[in-house]
C-alpha cells in the first residue's frame, strides 16, 4: 500500500466517525489521543498516519513548548532546537543518549512527548528540573529507548513538552 492510500483510507474512516458522533458532527479526538498510547500510558506505540496533522495539532495547542521539526540539519549526531526561550539539545555517549532541557521561564513540563513522521509515538514523565535544567537519558539497550533515540535523531520528529 502506498502512503497516498493509506491517508485517503484513514480520512474517510475519520470521516465516517464524524458522521456516526450525531449532532455537530465532531470528531473523536479523545478516542485518538487514548489510542495514540500505549496500554500503559508510556512507551512506544502509533497514531493512524490520516490523523496525525489532526493530533499533532491538539497537541501543540496543550503544550508547553511544541517544536514541530528541527529548523536545520544537526551537526554529528547530536541536535539542538530552541522554542520559545526553551532549548531542546540531545547528547550522545557510549551507551545512554541524553535530551537536556534547559526550560528559561517557561512553565515546568512534566511530560514529554515525541511524534515521528510516520506516526510513531513515545510518551515519558518527565523530572522536575534541577537549576532549570532537566534531563532524560534513553538506554540503547531496550526497546522503548531504542525508538526514542530514532525519533530523537530524525529532524522532523515533533516534540511536545506537555
Amino acid at each position: 500500500m502506498t502512503r497516498d492510500y493509506i491517508d485517503r483510507l484513514a480520512a474517510a474512516t475519520l470521516v465516517a466517525e464524524a458522521d456516526e458522533t450525531g449532532p455537530g458532527n465532531a470528531l473523536p479526538v479523545s478516542s485518538i489521543v487514548s489510542g495514540a498510547l500505549a496500554a500503559d500510558g508510556t512507551g512506544p506505540s502509533v497514531i493512524p498516519i490520516g490523523a496525525l496533522p489532526l493530533y499533532r495539532a491538539l497537541r501543540a495547542s496543550q503544550a508547553v513548548v511544541a517544536s514541530p521539526m528541527a529548523r536545520a540539519a544537526a551537526t554529528g549526531v547530536d541536535q539542538e532546537r530552541t522554542v520559545g526561550g526553551v532549548t531542546l539539545r540531545t547528547v550522545h555517549e557510549e551507551d545512554v543518549t541524553w535530551l537536556v532541557i534547559e526550560l528559561g521561564d517557561t512553565e515546568v513540563p512534566v511530560t514529554l512527548e515525541l511524534v515521528g513522521p510516520e506516526g510513531n509515538v513515545v510518551r515519558l514523565p518527565l523530572d522536575p528540573p534541577i537549576d532549570g535544567v532537566q534531563q532524560v537519558g534513553f538506554s540503547r539497550s531496550t526497546f522503548a529507548d531504542r525508538e526514542a533515540i530514532a525519533l530523537l535523531e530524525n529532524p522532523s520528529t515533533a516534540i511536545f513538552l506537555l
